[in-house]
């Protein structure tokens, strides 16, 4: 290979190459590990997920309860907004929202038949 070559040539010193390779193997590494952690976060974000956290070592019983409290407070909030809008009828998932259209209409066109008959 050229490449190797050229390296050898200015770099005589072998050891020095080795740790040469090493550190750009690393970097390279580094670079794809964040990468995909930050397509994660992204794909986290995206779907609403919120951030990744690392574990928190909760140590005293008061912080404990204040945090499970807040937990409750957001899952609370979560249901609330959820009922909203299902009571709204806005379906955030289109197969559902298409269902129901189908229903009303076949309701409808039932409706009519029955007015037809009587």
């Amino acid at each position: 290979m050229v490449l190797e070559d050229v390296i050898t040539a200015i770099l005589p010193d072998q050891q020095l190459l080795h740790q040469l390779e090493r550190r750009l193997l690393n970097t390279i590494i580094v670079a794809g590990l964040h990468g995909l952690h930050l397509g994660y976060r992204r794909f986290r974000a995206k779907f609403n997920m919120g951030w990744i956290a690392a574990p928190r070592v909760v140590r005293n019983q008061d912080e404990q309860r204040r945090l499970r409290i807040q937990g409750q407070v957001r899952l609370a909030w979560r249901q609330q907004c959820q009922a909203r809008y299902r009571i709204r009828g806005q379906y955030s998932n289109t197969n559902r929202a298409l269902e129901r259209r189908i229903r009303l209409k076949a309701a409808s066109e039932e409706d009519i038949h029955v007015s037809t008959k009587g």
